[in-house]
């Protein structure tokens, strides 16, 4: 897995478990709060092990980390979409999300 979105929580949606799990294996249920209301999902408890992008370890040890199980849905709002496509900006004394398709209405929002 790679790539860290920003969460504070570990996401892996319905259509990746294949990779992780097998069929007769049955997660538990949890509950979420979501922007639109609360939302049923699972969750898999795993074993992480953190490495840098050309396989060294960053942490020796493994971790225990419970991932929420989701179902896909398109279209998603990610830091992973918006990479490319806009400037971003939190100011650290309110936490406010900016954000803007060129530099300068950024610096002004600010």
């Amino acid at each position: 897995m790679a790539y860290d979105t920003g969460s504070n929580s570990l996401t892996i949606f319905t259509d990746e478990l294949d990779y992780l799990v097998r069929p007769e294996v049955e997660l538990e249920s949890t509950t979420l709060e979501t922007a639109t209301g609360v939302e049923e999902a699972s969750d898999l408890p795993l074993e992480l092990r953190v490495l840098t992008e050309d396989h060294r370890l960053v942490l020796r040890d493994w971790h225990e980390e419970n991932a929420t199980v989701i179902g896909r849905c398109e279209p998603r709002l990610s830091s992973k979409s918006l990479n490319g496509q806009f400037f971003l900006c939190e100011r650290p004394w309110d936490q406010r999300l900016f954000v803007a398709r060129a530099k300068t209405p950024l610096v002004r929002m600010m």
